[in-house]
């Protein structure tokens, strides 16, 4: 009996570790692995920005000057631009990472539209008010052939935009045209007698001498040309459209 005793704490052990259930041969857990989804930043732009998006499905061209050879990129359709200078062919354009260039205006869309509007020369002088209401205050009056990128209507005002400031214009004094109605091509403002002469010839609102001077461009001056009228061209500079005697521009080559 003592003999049974002594061993009795050994079966003990045994009849417990026959008992207890075998342990789980531990696997260790595989991962799923996720597939990162690129994530593209939203651009940052400047408060009050003009900004337009190409809209051309092929790519639109982003050049180093106001032509098509100088072009130095495809930009995607759907790529936000910030609009420095509003043309009725060209717009200079500040990407999303900072660079500088030209896009053709007829592949871009302001807000909803590719519209254009221009100040009428019948119209003179006119305000842009902050509403769309004629006793809203005044942002700036605007000389005639000044352009506006189109952003919508209310009432009987239209919402206009330039590099500067958005506001309202009473629709009756603008001239409203799609950017894909416009041409252009590029000429110098030249003193027709002696090229190399410094000077400055009159941009009017009509095409003849007692029409309104919208101002005066220095000879050297690129500015493009739009449309001809007889001994006139309707030409664009600095975001101003008017008329310009052809005896006063030359090609560039």
């Amino acid at each position: 009996m003592s003999c049974l005793y002594r061993r009795l704490p050994a079966l003990l052990l045994a009849a417990l570790l026959l008992a207890a259930p075998a342990a789980a041969e531990a696997t260790p857990m595989q991962a799923t692995p996720v597939e990162a989804t690129p994530v593209e930043a939203t651009p940052e732009w400047p408060e009050g920005a003009l900004i337009a998006t190409t809209m051309y499905p092929q790519g639109t061209e982003f050049c180093a000057e106001r032509t098509p050879d100088t072009q130095v990129d495809a930009l995607p359709e759907g790529t936000e631009l910030n609009v420095l200078e509003l043309g009725s062919c060209w717009c200079r354009v500040r990407t999303a990472d900072g660079r500088e260039g030209y896009v053709p205006t007829i592949y871009l869309r302001f807000g909803a539209s590719n519209q254009l509007a221009f100040v009428t020369a019948q119209a003179g002088p006119t305000a842009v008010h902050r509403n769309p209401f004629i006793t809203s205050q005044t942002l700036a009056v605007c000389p005639p052939g000044q352009i506006f990128a189109v952003l919508g209507e209310e009432g009987s005002f239209t919402r206009v935009a330039t590099p500067e400031m958005t506001g309202y214009v009473r629709t009756e004094r603008l001239d409203v045209r799609l950017a894909e109605d416009m041409i252009g091509a590029r000429v110098r403002v030249v003193y027709p007698d002696d090229p190399a002469r410094e000077t400055t010839v009159n941009l009017r609102a009509e095409p003849s001498l007692d029409g309104r001077l919208i101002c005066q461009v220095p000879t050297g001056t690129e500015v493009l040309w739009l449309f001809d009228r007889d001994d006139w061209y309707i030409v664009e500079t600095d975001g101003l459209r008017g008329y310009m005697m052809a005896q006063y521009l030359e090609p560039i080559e």
